[in-house]
Parts: structure tokens; sequence; C-alpha cells
């Protein structure tokens, strides 16, 4: 009957022993599934963060092409102002000469005929 009890024991033993393994292999499954789960989000939000900056990416080279094209066209409309400028500032000039020596000639003529009345007094 001791030997009979000692088997129960040892049995009971085993038993708790295979229970106590079976629960710490299902934790560990349970926790290898929820680290593959994880892994996998990370991998998707991996994937969602590479293709937002690919697009940020192209957004931007987009962004600088469209500045370089303002800069030459910028620069482009900057020497079509200077050349303006400085046609109208010839013309100014044109005419600021010309407006002076009409004056010029007119002054003599001013002058004759007021030395004409002068005469006929």
């Amino acid at each position: 009957s001791e030997a009979l009890t000692q088997k129960a024991v040892a049995v009971a033993d085993l038993q708790r022993r295979v229970e106590s393994g079976y629960q710490e292999l299902n934790s560990k499954r349970r926790s290898k599934g929820a680290l593959e789960q994880s892994l996998h989000r990370q991998s998707q939000s991996l994937d969602a963060i590479r293709a937002e900056s690919h697009r940020l990416q192209e957004e931007l080279d987009g962004l600088r092409q469209g500045i370089q094209e303002r800069v030459v066209e910028n620069g482009q409309l900057s020497a079509e102002m200077a050349r303006r400028r400085q046609e109208r500032a010839q013309g100014l000039t044109q005419v600021a000469l010309l407006s002076a020596a009409v004056r010029s000639q007119a002054e003599p003529e001013a002058g004759d005929s007021t030395a004409l009345e002068m005469e006929e007094q």
C-alpha cells in the first residue's frame, strides 16, 4: 500500500509537472503570437512610413523644380525690366536734350523780339 501511495504521489507530481509544462508552453505560444503580430504591425507601419517618405520626397522634388523654374523666370523678368528701364532712361534723356535744345532756340528769339520792342520805343 505504501508503494501504491508513492506511485500515486509520483503520478500526481508528474501530472502537476506536465500541467505546468503545458501552461508554460501555452504562455510561450501566446507570447510568440503576440510578438509575431507586433512585428507584423511594425512591418506595416514601416511600409507606410516608407511610402509617405517617398511621397514627400517626390513632393519636395516638385517644389524644388518649381522654385528653380521661378528663379529662372524671375531672372528673365528682371533682365527685361532692366532693359525697359534703360530704354526709358535713354528716351527721357533724348526728350530732355530735345527740350533743352528747343528752349535754347526759343530764348534768343524771345530776346530778339524784346530787343525789337525796345528799338521801336
